[in-house]
């Protein structure tokens, strides 16, 4: 259930290895030492330059300083990777409020915030997010006395709505 939901990438790096696999072998090294600190995965992206930037989160929000200890910990694991020698940096990072949801957790995390929902199809829906699975996404949209249910598979994006 918390797993990263889409990340992107297939083309390959110069060893060859493609970088659907280094996406899969990062999370597969950092989700358990994740869970350990009460956080979660959100996405990772690998560029060709050599940057290999993964954003994490956790309920209360990812601190500076456990992003840096979670960046120690992957270029202390990940150095003896096939492929290590083709990352020049690391960076970790929140996600950020303004970027979409990658991951049911993120949904969880914000229910009873304002979300704008686009669905496959073309339709928007706004509303305040009341449950998410990975079969449903309930929101309290004004102007209707029921929530509205839409099939979680045809979601395309959930961002929060932002008011200043």
């Amino acid at each position: 259930m918390g797993g990263v939901l889409g990340s992107s990438s297939s083309s390959s790096l110069s060893s060859g290895f493609s970088e659907e696999v280094v996406v899969q072998e990062v999370k597969s090294l950092l989700e358990p030492y994740l869970a350990t600190m009460d956080a979660f995965l959100v996405d990772v992206e690998v560029h060709p330059s050599g940057l290999l930037r993964v954003y994490v989160d956790t309920d209360a929000g990812i601190t500076i300083d456990q992003c840096s200890e979670i960046a120690r910990y992957l270029r202390e694991h990940l150095q003896d990777a096939l492929w290590a020698e083709e990352i020049d940096r690391i960076e970790v990072s929140s996600p950020g409020i303004d970027r979409p949801f990658k991951t049911l957790r993120q949904y969880q995390k914000y229910r009873n915030w304002e979300v704008e929902v686009l669905m496959r199809g073309g339709e928007r829906y706004r509303g305040v997010l009341l449950y998410a699975s990975l079969e449903s996404v309930v929101l309290r949209v004004s102007g209707r006395e029921e929530p509205i249910t839409l099939p979680f598979q045809e979601v395309k994006e959930t961002r929060l709505v932002l008011r200043f």
